[in-house]
């Protein structure tokens, strides 16, 4: 309607001008004229073209806007995904860029280089061959995380595994879910012997166990995971995924599905399984009276403020703990910068609001708690942490002593098997002199039986002679004058 309407008014300006030049035509000259219409040319064509660019203004103007506004949803979504909702660093909004990665790096931070993807090649005389497989990811995590993908896939380089190195191997496998390769069998400390062109030879440093060995002839593991340093012990790492911390899960929701496929294996045998289990899906939530006094923490609101001394003296970790047996961190790394008057100290007060206070039973005094410094919210389970490398080198020990244990068993049972047999050779043949010996008394008995009825019979005889003698005696007696 717009353009037909513009076209009317351009047929009727039209109409008007030619009108206005014949009326006109009269008084000025041809030259006139001619300019006058070149004139109203002109100006239609400036007016076409003046429209045409407002045309193009108008909707630039419209897509700046747009674009503007694109712009600054870019840049909130970025802050988002950088930062979380409201530009707040949420430790439990792990889809934030930074906080992710914060949270790998705390996680990672201890746990060293790490080769994932080394392809098993085979396994004989107790060594293990294997290979570094080259491709679009970096073989190696460094400590900082995982380092940018090259453009090209690299040749296989075994640098970072020099001869002697100790390495922590895991056989890995397959997710059904996401096709994710991930460590799932343990197969024990490994020594490097042999590293040259992305090959590498293992040896175990401890003989492997029956299970470690039926693992390593697994088909289903097909590659294996490296680790410089054994992984640790955490209690988030059992959290399902997304859960948040809140005062009766301090560590998150337990992901009860994984945890009881990790542990599928335990023993049934008085109720190992489910105490385990139990264990671990309780981490974190409010203690019960049958918890463990030594696995018992403290929430507390504070009502002054309390310091408290988080720097021990600095020693050497390479075979060590990174904190010594008070909990104060001895690792530089991890002394807090703070003045010279307070150095290592560390303030706690009621203006902390929005965190949890949790405390050790034996750090939280009980003139703390039946003071006036803090008030008991509740008490809460956390699961003791397991040192991996120190509770592998017990169970070493407790399977060779149990291995020792198993063969002296062995030499005494032989023992008493060839005690038992030669004990009952002994019965058979003392049992067959028992026989002999029983036919002998009963030959005895009969020879008994036969010679007492004899001595009878010899008795009466005798008995009879005496009689008759006697007679015969007082019979010469009574017969002589």
């Amino acid at each position: 309607m717009g353009g037909i309407i513009i076209l009317l008014l351009l047929l009727v300006s039209l109409i008007a001008f030619i009108y206005f030049v014949v009326v006109t035509a009269k008084g000025w000259g041809a030259l006139h004229v001619t300019m006058l219409c070149f004139l109203f040319i002109e100006c239609w064509c400036f007016l076409f073209f003046a429209a045409g660019v407002h045309s193009n203004r108008v909707k630039s103007l419209a897509n700046l806007d747009k674009q503007e506004k694109r712009a600054e949803n870019a840049a909130k979504a970025t802050k988002d995904l950088l930062w979380g909702a409201n530009f707040q660093a949420d430790i439990n909004n792990l889809e934030a860029v930074v906080v992710a990665q914060n949270e790998l790096l705390r996680i990672a931070g201890d746990r060293g280089r790490v080769w994932r993807g080394v392809e098993f090649i085979t396994a004989k005389a107790g060594a293990f061959d294997l290979e570094l497989t080259s491709g679009p990811a970096p073989a190696v995590d460094d400590l900082n995380g995982a380092t940018p993908a090259p453009a090209a896939a690299a040749p296989p380089s075994s640098l970072s595994l020099p001869v002697g190195l100790i390495v922590y191997a895991f056989g890995e496998e397959v997710e059904q879910d996401t096709g994710l390769r991930k460590p799932r069998f343990y197969f024990g400390e490994q020594t490097v012997t042999k590293s040259q062109d992305g090959a590498v030879t293992l040896q175990p440093t401890i003989p492997l166990t029956p299970l470690q060995q039926q693992g390593t002839r697994n088909p289903a593991v097909t590659s294996w995971t490296l680790y410089e340093s054994l992984p640790l012990d955490n209690h988030r790492a059992f959290s399902a995924a997304g859960s948040k911390e809140t005062e009766d899960q301090i560590f998150g929701r337990m992901d009860e599905p994984t945890i009881s496929a990790l542990f599928a294996s335990v023993p049934e045998t008085d109720n190992r399984q489910a105490n385990v289990i139990a264990s671990f899906l309780h981490d974190g939530q409010p203690a019960t009276d049958d918890d463990p006094e030594d696995a018992i923490w403290l929430q507390l609101s504070m009502s002054k403020k309390k310091e408290f001394n988080v720097d021990g003296s600095a020693a050497n970790i390479q075979n060590g703990s990174f904190h010594d047996s008070l909990g104060r961190a001895i690792d530089a790394r991890l002394h807090i910068e703070d003045t010279q008057e307070k150095k290592g100290m560390v303030s706690i007060g009621p203006d902390i609001k929005d965190e949890l206070i949790i405390f050790k039973r034996s750090t939280a005094t009980d003139e703390m708690i039946n003071g006036s410094e803090a008030e008991l919210m509740q008490r809460i389970y956390v699961r003791p942490l397991i040192d991996f490398e120190q509770a592998f080198a017990a169970h070493d020990v407790r399977m060779k002593d149990v291995d020792e244990r198993i063969k002296k068993y062995k030499r005494e049972t032989e023992r008493l098997t060839q005690s038992t047999s030669d004990i009952q050779n002994i019965i058979s043949s003392e049992q067959l002199v028992y026989g002999q010996l029983e036919e002998d008394l009963a030959g005895y008995r009969r020879e008994v039986t036969v010679l007492d009825e004899r001595a009878k019979v010899s008795e009466e005889a005798v008995a009879n002679l005496e009689q008759e003698l006697s007679t015969l005696f007082n019979l010469i007696q009574s017969s002589q004058p």
